[in-house]
């Protein structure tokens, strides 16, 4: 079972996730900050992640954060492998693209 969204312990983030799931809101949000973090609007640690989508074959992009170590920038999914983004990229056979233009 899993655990429950936390997310729905704030009021004001019950607009953009329920039952661990974006809402309407929450879709349109992401896609404008992914607009941004791939024209280089957004602070650098930022970045637009654009993968083919597995079950409609179409290109989406989700805003990440970019974590750097060592001098290489990494992405991780803080809902692991339940991810829609990370489920797509292995769909995709790790065909993916980063997008910042800064």
């Amino acid at each position: 079972m899993r655990p429950a969204d936390p997310a729905e312990t704030k009021s004001y983030l019950r607009w953009f996730y329920r039952g661990w799931r974006p809402t309407w809101l929450g879709r349109m949000w992401s896609q404008g900050f992914a607009v941004l973090s791939g024209l280089g609007l957004t602070p650098q640690n930022l970045v637009s992640l654009q993968v083919e989508d597995a079950r409609r074959g179409k290109f989406r992009s989700v805003v990440l954060v970019a974590a750097p170590i060592n001098g290489a920038l990494y992405i991780v999914s803080m809902l692991g492998t339940g991810s829609q983004w990370v489920q797509d990229i292995r769909a995709a056979g790790g065909r993916a693209f980063i997008r910042r233009r800064r």
